[in-house]
């Protein structure tokens, strides 16, 4: 997961009691994220890979990185096929 995310620049970012809402204006389509979904989005700078944002999750919960990462992959799909992230 040597990938790094970026946020698309015309996704719209909410945050609402701990958890991020997201707007793709181009569809009007809302998606939400849970709070370990949130801390992803505030990482993601397109500057830090997949494992770097993974590695630092896992730190902060105290959880295993391999299961971070595997969860943070499935995000990152969900978030690409709506559009809302690039990974590069």
């Amino acid at each position: 997961m040597s990938l790094i995310p970026s946020k698309k620049a015309d996704v719209v970012a909410k945050n609402v009691a701990g958890e991020m809402v997201l707007l793709i204006p181009s569809t009007g389509r809302y998606f939400g994220l849970n709070a370990v979904g949130t801390n992803f989005w505030e990482k993601m700078d397109g500057s830090l890979t997949m494992d770097e944002i993974a590695d630092a999750i896992a730190e902060q919960y105290k959880v295993e990185a391999t299961m971070v990462k595997a969860d943070l992959q499935e995000l990152a799909e969900q978030l690409v096929a709506n559009q809302l992230i690039e990974l590069t």
